[in-house]
């Protein structure tokens, strides 16, 4: 529903975000066109489209008809125009065995993939710091210390650690 909202013509309009929403799900081009009346619509002469958390696509998506077509619906665009549009998917490696039952995507991930390493002390204290300096807010003395603590060598430590900072900064 959220792609269907960002490149809605309506500006979110209820029926037309239902209405892209129906197509997506249904007819592999769907997205292709929505990029090409997105960008018709805007100075932009590109899209990029980043699918943040991809793995989600296997622990939320419950149909497999409609994980399919979003699959279909991401090739099908990046294949129909290259020159338009950049999908960049972002996924957790433990989830990439998931992509073996999709032979094109397979594929595709493949040919470009770009693996990234976890994130080392110093680096996980920059995301954590940068992000409250960004906005003039400091953590109290000692917390980013006992976050770190908790993370730093963990599995699947950065989702806990971008749940956590999503808490405090709603507290």
């Amino acid at each position: 529903m959220a792609l269907s909202l960002h490149l809605s013509p309506s500006d979110g309009a209820p029926p037309e975000v239902d209405r892209l929403a129906a197509e997506l799900e249904n007819d592999e081009g769907a997205l292709a066109r929505a990029i090409q009346q997105a960008l018709a619509r805007s100075e932009k002469s590109r899209l990029l489209l980043v699918v943040d958390q991809f793995e989600e696509l296997f622990t939320r998506v419950r149909s497999e008809s409609a994980r399919r077509m979003f699959i279909a619906n991401l090739l099908h665009a990046t294949s129909a125009l290259p020159e338009l549009a950049m999908v960049v998917v972002v996924m957790r490696a433990d989830y990439y065995a998931e992509c073996f039952e999709y032979p094109d995507l397979l594929q595709a991930l493949s040919a470009h993939q770009v693996l990234v390493g976890p994130m080392n002390l110093d680096e996980l204290r920059q995301a954590i710091v940068g992000s409250a300096q960004a906005v003039g807010l400091a953590y109290e003395k000692g917390l980013v210390a006992r976050i770190l603590e908790d993370v730093i060598g963990e599995p699947g430590a950065l989702p806990l650690l971008q749940y956590t900072l999503m808490e405090l900064w709603d507290r």
